[in-house]
């Protein structure tokens, strides 16, 4: 344990040192981050538009300092991320996900948000986007009617519980009326088993507790990002 301590610690001053950017996924050395590719033991950062060039591989090949095995595996892990963020864009700009959810369910959404921001989405999460002085409330109703999407993070803790969450979800679907019929807005993403709200029982759902459940809510991603483009 101690030694696990140390490494984290090690790593850390590391990534201050060179000032990577949010880990995504780490491969030794290596590691894909919200920029691209960047090697934690040097500076050498690799934005994602570059990394389907092609010499890549031969090129680290004649650096000794380099691990190729790590580096491989960090490339075709950030080949695959930018496809997908690419697949997630609407004329460009990455698609903005509102996460609407109760405050007992923020260590999951908090979760939620890092697979969100790691495939290339805008998800908007109140503490990560708002500051001191913020009128939380106008910016909360601002950042929802300016989100392509509307996640209705739902629990058996939050659905049979009066407060924020329920007047949230009230406001989406005052929005989700403005929107073109038959779009899709709202999604409801369950958390654990629970039953959805009479408000979204028309609506397919997602269940993210489920092992293909952030696949499901990746296909409804894509398909609404498919149907933007270009329009």
């Amino acid at each position: 344990m101690s030694d696990d301590l140390d490494n984290d610690a090690k790593l850390q001053k590391v990534i201050e040192k060179f000032d990577v950017s949010p880990i995504l996924k780490r491969f030794g050395s290596w590691a894909v981050t919200t920029y691209g590719i960047e090697c934690l033991m040097s500076y050498y950062p690799i934005d994602f538009s570059r990394v389907n060039e092609s010499d890549w591989v031969r090129h680290m090949r004649g650096k000794n300092w380099v691990n190729l095995e790590d580096f491989t595996a960090a490339l075709s892990h950030a080949k695959d991320l930018y496809a997908m963020r690419r697949r997630l864009s609407i004329d460009g700009r990455p698609l903005k996900v509102f996460l609407c959810h109760g405050s007992e369910d923020k260590p999951a959404v908090r979760e939620l948000h890092h697979r969100l921001l790691s495939i290339g989405t805008d998800p908007w999460l109140d503490e990560e986007k708002l500051v001191p002085g913020h009128n939380w409330k106008l910016e909360i109703d601002r950042a929802l009617r300016k989100s392509d999407i509307v996640l209705a993070c739902l629990s058996h803790e939050t659905v049979s519980k009066t407060g924020f969450v329920q007047r949230e979800l009230k406001d989406a679907i005052d929005a989700a009326s403005e929107r073109p019929e038959g779009q899709i807005f709202i999604i409801p993403a369950r958390l654990n088993e629970c039953t959805l709200p009479n408000s979204l029982q028309d609506l397919q759902r997602a269940d993210l507790f489920l092992k293909d459940g952030f696949d499901q809510l990746i296909r409804a991603l894509e398909l609404f990002s498919a149907s933007k483009a270009g329009s």
